[in-house]
């Protein structure tokens, strides 16, 4: 069940992200150098957010599954009055983030946008963030960047699996649209890490459109379903952002 700190917490975060997201957000370019400098409570995120709107990048970004309680801080309203140890409100560590890269002196963008993600995922893990990352670029020129190690509940490092690498079966109904789809595979991957994933609201905009004719069926890994159902609804980023204290994945597509 879902805690009343924990319910408020989610409210707040939905309600504020694309706001607090705007004002903190930047990249810069002068010369032969860009920066990315971002402080929020999801610096990886909002850094890559932040290099999509400016360099118009397609990137899906899937965040660990935070387990370790140093991993974590403590938002908990102090008029809130617990009903046992466990029942607090938590969000993922973050903090400030910038990181320098080369630009064309011609065309202001990086001659290799995956060269940059790397440096931003290294200068993330450098700052001893929560979780470890990689970057792969798909057929699709798609990028995904996903979680590969994490910290277990006794702060040991251990392997994450990704869901957005795992196989799921796309089935289109006659009459289905993409939000349809959508919600069979996001129950599938829910099934497989056993935990909820749940939409975020900006995940209904655009996804009223028959899927029928406009996706593929059968069994490909869901970054690429994703990506796909990214492209067909005109969205040119995804993200599965993790609650750790409800075990929860908010899925939504948008900047």
């Amino acid at each position: 069940m879902m805690r009343a700190g924990s319910l408020l917490q989610m409210a707040v975060l939905l309600a504020s992200w694309p706001l607090a997201a705007e004002e903190q957000w930047g990249v810069t370019t002068s010369g032969g150098t860009g920066v990315v400098r971002v402080d929020t409570a999801s610096p990886l995120l909002d850094a890559l957010c932040a290099l999509a709107v400016k360099f118009g990048w397609k990137i899906g970004f899937e965040e660990a599954r935070i387990q370790y309680l140093g991993d974590m801080v403590d938002v908990t309203s102090p008029e809130y009055v617990p009903k046992s140890k466990d029942d607090r409100a938590y969000i993922t560590r973050g903090g400030p983030l910038e990181v320098k890269f080369a630009v064309s002196p011609r065309t202001g963008a990086p001659a290799d946008p995956e060269a940059v993600v790397r440096l931003v995922i290294a200068s993330y893990q450098a700052r001893g963030y929560p979780g470890r990352y990689e970057v792969r670029r798909a057929d699709d020129g798609w990028m995904l960047v996903y979680p590969v190690e994490l910290r277990n509940s006794a702060g040991v490092w251990t392997r994450a699996e990704a869901l957005a690498l795992v196989p799921v079966g796309v089935e289109i109904g006659e009459r289905e649209d993409l939000q349809d789809v959508l919600d069979g595979v996001r129950k599938q991957l829910g099934a497989r890490c056993g935990c909820h994933v749940g939409f975020g609201p900006v995940a209904f905009n655009s996804l009223f459109r028959p899927a029928r004719g406009a996706l593929r069926e059968g069994e490909v890994d869901a970054h690429l379903f994703l990506d796909e159902i990214g492209v067909v609804a005109g969205f040119s980023f995804w993200r599965m952002v993790w609650l750790p204290d409800m075990k929860l994945y908010m899925f939504a597509f948008g900047l």
